[in-house]
């Protein structure tokens, strides 16, 4: 009796959780794909190849979504990267729009804010 009460709770909580995946839908110079179950999208250039995927298989609903972005420079040159250039965009009901981009120094910055009012 104990176990179908954990496992009825178990079942109730796990109808609470709501979680969302990443579909990745290419532009004329992309191509999507999926790899062990994980979306990534792919785009070559003359001189980069560059890979987005997200960090993880689902994403909480109001939550944050990561993503890791993989460049290979194909020219003996060096390239500069900014994260200034890199743009996103949500498609959701037919409509799209821009998201933000958050940079490294961005996080470090309200992670010191938060910690600051917690003190």
């Amino acid at each position: 009796m104990r176990a179908f009460a954990l496992l009825a709770v178990a079942v109730l909580c796990s109808g609470c959780v709501t979680t969302e995946s990443v579909q990745f839908h290419p532009s004329a110079d992309q191509q999507s794909l999926v790899r062990d179950g994980q979306p990534a999208i792919v785009s070559t250039q003359k001189n980069s190849i560059a890979i987005l995927k997200p960090a993880a298989r689902q994403f909480h609903i109001g939550g944050r979504p990561v993503f890791v972005l993989a460049i290979y420079n194909r020219s003996p040159k060096p390239q500069d990267f900014r994260v200034a250039n890199v743009s996103v965009t949500q498609r959701m009901h037919g409509t799209d729009a821009a998201l933000k981009v958050i940079t490294y120094e961005q996080l470090v910055s309200e992670e010191q804010r938060r910690q600051a009012f917690r003190a």
